[in-house]
Order: C-alpha cells, then sequence, then structure tokens
C-alpha cells in the first residue's frame, strides 16, 4: 500500500516536472536555434524576452527596458531592472543587477545573456543542494515504532524466559517441546498486522491531503505535519501566489471596493457602501481612471494555453491591467503616438493618445512624483 501510494505521488510530480519543463532562443554560429533548457552548457549566448523564465545563470550582454522579477531567489516581489554594467563579485545576491538568475522571471524588456552556470551550479542549484544536505531526522511515528518493538521484544524475552523456567521445573516438559512451544509464543505475540494498519491510516492522510491539492510523497510525512506546532515559510510565492491584487479604488468622490483574486479578470466593483455593482458609464471618473491605467500600462494580460491567466510586465502594472480589465469601458477609438516609458529615476510613465477626437497625455506613476506635476484634482463636477 505505502509503495503504490509513493508510486502515485512520483507520478503525479513527474507531471508537474513535465509541464514545467521550457526551451530557451539561443545563437550558436550566428544562427538562432531554439533547444531545451537542459541542453544549455556555459557559453551559449541566451535571447532574452518578456515572460521567460530564465534558464540558467546568465550574464547580461545586452539590455533594452530589461526588469526581472526575483523573488523565487530572493523573496522580494519588486521587479529588478537589469544592465550590462560590471560589477564587484563580492556584491550581495539583490545587487548583482549584472546577472540573471535561473528560475527567475522577465517581468519587461528583453537582451541577451551569456550562460555562465547551469543546473546544480546556479545560485538556485546552490540552494537546492543546501536544503538536500540537511540531517535528515526519523519522524515521531518512526520513533514510536522503534519504541514499541523495543518493548515488545523485551516481553516476549523475560515470557519466554519465565514460561521456560516454570516448564522445566514444574511441567516436566520436553526440552524440544518446550522449545517449540516458546518459538510458537514468540512468533504469536509479534503484531505483524501493525505495519499494514499504520500503513493504510497514513494512505487515507495522504488521499485527504490530496483532496486539499497537497502531494504527499511519503508517508510518514503524514503524521510529521501532524505533529508540527510552528512553521516557519517563506511568504512571497510559497503562502501568497506572488499575484499582486488591486482591492480598492480611491478617486475624489468616492472609494470602490474591488472583487476577485489572483489575475483572473473576474470581479465586480462596489461602492465601499452599496452591496450593488455599478456600470461604468462613459464620460465619467471611474471611467477616466480605467482607461488610462489600461492604456498607460506596458503590461499585458494573456490566457496560456493551460487556461490559466498570467501577466507579463511588472506587478503593478499587471494588476492595474487586470483591474481595468474587469470592467467592460465603453467602446472607443485609441491610437498610441508617443510614450515615455516608465524609469526609476523620475518613477512614472507618461503615453500620448488620440482618444476618439481628441488627444490625451496620460500619466501613471508614484504618487508623491505626480503630486508635484498636479495643480488641479479632477472630480465628476470638474475641476478643483
Amino acid at each position: 500500500i505505502g509503495h503504490i501510494q509513493e508510486s502515485n505521488a512520483e507520478k503525479s510530480l513527474q507531471s508537474i516536472r513535465n509541464m514545467l519543463s521550457s526551451e530557451a532562443v539561443v545563437i550558436r554560429q550566428g544562427n538562432h536555434e531554439t533547444i531545451p533548457t537542459t541542453a544549455l552548457v556555459p557559453g551559449d549566448i541566451v535571447v532574452i524576452r518578456a515572460g521567460d523564465r530564465i534558464p540558467a545563470d546568465l550574464r547580461v550582454i545586452e539590455a533594452h527596458n530589461l526588469r526581472v522579477e526575483e523573488a523565487i531567489l530572493t523573496g522580494e516581489s519588486t521587479v529588478v531592472e537589469k544592465s550590462t554594467e560590471a560589477l564587484s563579485g563580492e556584491l550581495p545576491l539583490g545587487d548583482r543587477t549584472n546577472l540573471l538568475f535561473s528560475g527567475t522571471t522577465v517581468s519587461s524588456g528583453g537582451g541577451k545573456g551569456l550562460v555562465v552556470a547551469t543546473g546544480g551550479d546556479t545560485e538556485l542549484g546552490h540552494i537546492n543542494q543546501m536544503m538536500s544536505d540537511i540531517e535528515k531526522h526519523r519522524t515521531p511515528l518512526l520513533v514510536q515504532m522503534d519504541k514499541l518493538g523495543k518493548a515488545i521484544f523485551i516481553i516476549i524475552l523475560v515470557m519466554m524466559a519465565a514460561l521456560f523456567v516454570f516448564s522445566l521445573l514444574f511441567r516436566d516438559m520436553p526440552v524440544s517441546e518446550l522449545m517449540l512451544s516458546l518459538i510458537s509464543l514468540a512468533v504469536a505475540s509479534v503484531p505483524e498486522g501493525l505495519p499494514a494498519i499504520i500503513s493504510i491510516i497514513l494512505s487515507l492522510g495522504v488521499q485527504t491531503m490530496a483532496r486539499q491539492k497537497a502531494i504527499i510523497r511519503k508517508l510518514p510525512t503524514v503524521e510529521t505535519l501532524g505533529a508540527m506546532t510552528v512553521i516557519c515559510s517563506d511568504k512571497t510565492g510559497t503562502l501568497t501566489m506572488n499575484e499582486m491584487t488591486v482591492k480598492a479604488v480611491i478617486t475624489a468622490d468616492k472609494v470602490y471596493r474591488v472583487e476577485g483574486d489572483s489575475y483572473e479578470p473576474v470581479g465586480n466593483i462596489h461602492p465601499i457602501d452599496e452591496p450593488a455593482p455599478i456600470t461604468v458609464a462613459p464620460g465619467t471618473l471611474l471611467e477616466r481612471y480605467l482607461r488610462t491605467i489600461d492604456l498607460c500600462n506596458d503590461s499585458q494580460l494573456i490566457k496560456d494555453e493551460s487556461g490559466l491567466w498570467k501577466i507579463t510586465g511588472g506587478p503593478t502594472e499587471g494588476a492595474l491591467k487586470v483591474l481595468a480589465a474587469k470592467v467592460p469601458l465603453p467602446a472607443v477609438n485609441t491610437e498610441l503616438r508617443s510614450k515615455i516609458p516608465f524609469d526609476s529615476q523620475y518613477k512614472y510613465m507618461s503615453t500620448l493618445y488620440r482618444i476618439g477626437d481628441e488627444e490625451m497625455i496620460l500619466i501613471t506613476g508614484a504618487p508623491d512624483v505626480l503630486f508635484r506635476l498636479c495643480q488641479h484634482q479632477q472630480t465628476d463636477h470638474g475641476l478643483a
């Protein structure tokens, strides 16, 4: 039972690994080739695009507005801007802005990188190696089973010794019959059904965990989880999905509550003091806000082959893109005329759009920067 259960868990994990296997575009002998990431070797030049998962540790040799999300490695959900600048090798991991690390994701931009490490030699591989080198401890259940086995063994020896002395002195039994009886007693005293019962109980626990979308590889792990009192865990990407979501919108006139989680564009917008969802009317302040965060935005919201929604671009812009997609906006012809991309130095992004019959400059960015650029506040009743 235990073997079958663990085999099923390994098959499930292998299916997940197969789903996560990917390919990389490399430049070899001047030609672009698409190869499995497992075929990468140090010295390969990898072409990087927005939305790609970095397949190995790379030295950036070309960068075009390249920003990378390194939460899987550093735990920080903010994107990191990469460059080709030469840096000291003594810098901490999070400050090495000229390196791309295996397992991280390109939020925006693109470029090229030179493979410097693959597999277990990458920074992520070093972390995995550290985890595999952790001393393995026996589970509380196995410790108790060992104690029980020793106790049963001692009790059987004591019973056999007592029975041997009693039968030899008071029953005058032949030694051959006495030894046969003692062996039968020892065999009958062993609880041979106990391991099977424990395996069945743990298998039921594994099935219960599976219904909660948790894969248990080893049966004793179920009992270990039940014995835990404190769990120390990473937050970003572990306890949370590392998917930023807008939960409220504040305008000059109202505060709105936003429903829905993750990147799926499903959810209504309610005024904070009203249960009924609203319909965004043309020309309202909320419509202008949603139109701005939709158009002045470099991220994209896409649905992959498995039906899951994901974004390309920064997490903040992605969350705003999802918010705009949750509400059907009035149809209008738009044309992008010019754009100033977001930069961490001036902390805003600006676009010039032709919307219908008029041209508008749309700006999004850090509040402290935008407040300094504003002289009025837009309300539903005009400028204030």
